[in-house]
């Protein structure tokens, strides 16, 4: 991830290497406007309205869809408590 910038009020957008574009098309949670941009948007809930929040939020996306090793984050235990 190169960037994490608010785009509204409620949604903070993520640019990413284009190199991991196409891992990320499709992702659920994540919403990809633009075919040919390397930016990725999540919604926010109202008490998660920060960059702090935004990337606890992309993380946990990204985890859960197995992608977490190409972020450096740990992936996602199945069965794990939430």
């Amino acid at each position: 991830m190169t960037e994490i910038r608010p785009v509204t009020s409620k949604i903070y957008g993520f640019r990413v290497r284009r190199g991991l574009v196409s891992k990320l098309k499709g992702v659920p949670g994540l919403t990809h406007a633009n075919p040919k941009s390397d930016l990725f948007c999540v919604e926010l809930d109202p008490m998660d309205l920060s960059p702090e929040g935004a990337l606890n939020c992309f993380k946990k996306i990204v985890s859960e869809a197995g992608l977490g090793p190409h972020f450096g984050i740990p992936a996602a235990k199945r069965g794990a408590a939430r």
